[in-house]
């Protein structure tokens, strides 16, 4: 594998789909993003958005004696595993996990008239089926959640003079909570198995010149990165934050040695 500044052009999601079905294997997000189609409603308290493979692993987890409630998962709540085009964004960024805050994704949302819950919707299952082009496409969006992330690269976007389109956001488990508790079982979910296909195929067939953003869990991505990297061309596509409770997107805010690398993307001598 050798990363250059030519883009290859069969680094996208047909061909990624196609890459799956040659190996017998899917989307397993796809059967969520069906519900959701059908339901119309990123949040619905009546059904459970977990992928198949990883149902009885969440609930044993959620039900677990002693879980503390902020812990939990919250499955009647679109997950977001991905958002963004991660075929094609010079940021991607690696972080935990979504967070979960009542008063908005669930309260204010049911507050919204029906145009921006759909948009809200349709946001989230182009994102589950890895169709998605840009990050906070629209208000809605950015309302219910995302404008997290819209401050967390606000500052970069007016130095480098980067679009949204430019950033892609890869979770490390893809369900909301309030807070993320580590635990050995869930490292066994079947979606974060197809989380690491993805890294993959985007680190073998990815051409331009592009970043990882390391912005939490920096232990497991690190490895799941270079466990990918047969000819150690990767490390020069890894970017960690300084500050772990702070994912503010700058220079100001990255380790000494990843600098050079977030400068070679901005185009900063």
């Amino acid at each position: 594998m050798e990363i250059t500044t030519k883009k290859m052009k069969n680094c996208n999601y047909e061909h990624f789909i196609a890459h799956l079905k040659n190996n017998g294997e899917n989307n397993p997000w796809e059967d969520v993003a069906y519900l959701a189609e059908k339901s119309g409603h990123y949040y619905d308290s009546s059904l459970d958005y977990v992928c198949k493979a990883d149902k009885k692993i969440l609930e044993t987890y959620n039900f677990a004696k002693g879980r503390k409630p902020e812990h939990k998962f919250i499955t009647n709540i679109l997950p977001v595993p991905f958002e963004g085009n991660v075929f094609e964004a010079k940021i991607i960024i690696l972080t935990l996990n979504p967070g979960f805050v009542e008063e908005v994704n669930q309260t204010l949302y049911n507050l919204l008239n029906v145009d921006a819950q759909k948009q809200i919707t349709d946001y989230h299952i182009q994102n589950l089926r890895l169709q998605c082009k840009k990050i906070i496409p629209n208000d809605a969006v950015k309302f219910i959640g995302d404008r997290y992330w819209f401050n967390k690269t606000r500052h970069f976007r007016d130095v480098s003079k980067f679009e949204l389109s430019e950033f892609a956001i890869i979770q490390y488990i893809g369900y909301q909570s309030k807070e993320f508790h580590e635990n050995k079982e869930l490292k066994q979910l079947n979606s974060i198995g197809f989380t690491r296909k993805l890294l993959r195929y985007i680190i073998e067939n990815r051409t331009d010149d592009f970043c990882f953003v390391i912005a939490r869990n920096e232990k497991f991505w690190k490895e799941e990165l270079r466990s990918f990297d047969t000819n150690n061309k990767i490390k020069n596509h890894i970017v960690v934050l300084k500050n772990k409770r702070n994912t503010t997107i700058s220079i100001e805010n990255t380790e000494d040695k990843s600098k050079p690398i977030l400068k070679r993307i901005m185009a900063i001598e």
